[in-house]
């Protein structure tokens, strides 16, 4: 338990900071639509925008997508799996997305079964890829960003972070016991090179703890 709430505590410190590098990187923002593109229910963009107006929370989860609306005001959009997201072409002024590329692996039914390190990263990648396009293409800019691979403790498990380099079958094995982590074990964590190839004309940021690079983002500003 005394372990969760650190770990919680050290999340809102870091959205705090990433927080902060968006609003630096976007100081127009608020006169700008945005989209939270899987959002959940809304709480952490109404951190980052307070206030904001012209927000839409993208989502597949109708529950959150209520929440989102009856508490801040956010318009809500449902998702389904399919590759092309429900909207035009550069329909948004920005596209925020925090900590979710990593998670767009394929269908859930299927990636949690998958113990093939080869197959699963293949397959992670072109999901990924895919995701990012969509991003580009209904964003006039965006700010997306995901954990970094290589930081000592993986953020969703609270593992050390060699873990990830674990064979697949190996990890799947680990996850079906980890006390800190009852998910299907879908998420693929990225490169700062996976992240140049998924967005090539972004400018990439990191967020540092401690010298090291804690997680990377994706922006192309306006």
């Amino acid at each position: 338990m005394m372990l969760m709430k650190m770990k919680h505590a050290y999340s809102r410190r870091a959205r705090k900071r990433r927080a902060a590098i968006f609003r630096r990187l976007f100081p127009d923002a608020m006169d700008q639509s945005i989209l939270d593109l899987g959002g959940g229910d809304g709480t952490h963009i109404a951190s980052v925008v307070p206030g904001h107006k012209n927000v839409t929370i993208a989502e597949i989860d109708r529950k959150k997508l209520a929440h989102a609306e009856s508490k801040f005001g956010h318009k809500g959009r449902v998702l389904s799996e399919s590759p092309r997201l429900p909207f035009e072409d550069g329909e948004f002024d920005i596209v925020f997305c925090s900590s979710v590329i990593e998670h767009v692996t394929g269908p859930k039914d299927d990636v949690g079964n998958i113990r093939s390190t080869a197959e699963f990263e293949a397959q992670a990648a072109i999901h990924q890829r895919t995701f990012a396009e969509e991003v580009r293409r209904i964003g006039r800019g965006y700010f997306v960003q995901t954990p970094y691979k290589h930081f000592p403790i993986e953020s969703h498990t609270i593992a050390p972070g060699f873990v990830v380099l674990l064979p697949r079958a190996a990890q799947l094995w680990l996850w079906r016991w980890w006390p800190f982590y009852n998910h299907v074990p879908d998420f693929n964590l990225l490169t700062v090179r996976d992240m140049q190839h998924c967005f090539p004309d972004a400018e990439i940021h990191r967020e540092s703890v401690f010298g090291l690079t804690k997680s990377i983002m994706a922006v192309r500003r306006i």
